[in-house]
Parts: structure tokens; C-alpha cells; sequence
């Protein structure tokens, strides 16, 4: 297992099974209601351009966040390393 993933593992089984802030509670709400409002009213081909734009942009946010907690666990590692060592 390389580091990459490794830190992706820790971030799924520590870091992802909190609670969402309540604001991402009604951010997600109210992109869901919007969704469906544009789904009523699109034509089929606009709908799979919809589909697609929203897939994209949910994949964007999670390599983002994978990469921000990659980034954050780095530069937590090399302060405790540098702690550590002016210890001993």
C-alpha cells in the first residue's frame, strides 16, 4: 500500500464519519430542489448535460477534499517530526 493510499484510508475511516456542518445540510437541500426544478423543466438532451455537470463537480469536490486532507495529514507529520526531534 503506498502513502497515498494509506492517507486516503485514514481519511475515510477517521475523518469522513463526522456529522456535515448544518449549512452543507441546507447547501445539499437546496441543490437537490434546484436539480429537480431544472429536471422538470429540461429537455432530455439539457437533462444528461445537468446529470453530467453535477457528477463533474461532486467528482471535482471530492479530489479536492482528498487532496486538502492529503496535504493537512503531510504538514501534520512534519510538525510532529520537527517537535519530536528538538526533543531528543
Amino acid at each position: 500500500m503506498n502513502s497515498d493510499s494509506l492517507i486516503k484510508e485514514l481519511f475515510t475511516n477517521f475523518v469522513d464519519t463526522g456529522e456535515m456542518p448544518a449549512k452543507v445540510i441546507l447547501l445539499n437541500g437546496r441543490i437537490d430542489e434546484n436539480t429537480k426544478k431544472l429536471n422538470s423543466i429540461l429537455k432530455t438532451k439539457h437533462k444528461e448535460k445537468l446529470k453530467t455537470l453535477c457528477r463533474d463537480y461532486e467528482e471535482v469536490n471530492l479530489i479536492q477534499t482528498d487532496h486538502a486532507f492529503e496535504r493537512g495529514f503531510s504538514f501534520a507529520v512534519q510538525l510532529l517530526a520537527e517537535a519530536f526531534s528538538h526533543k531528543l
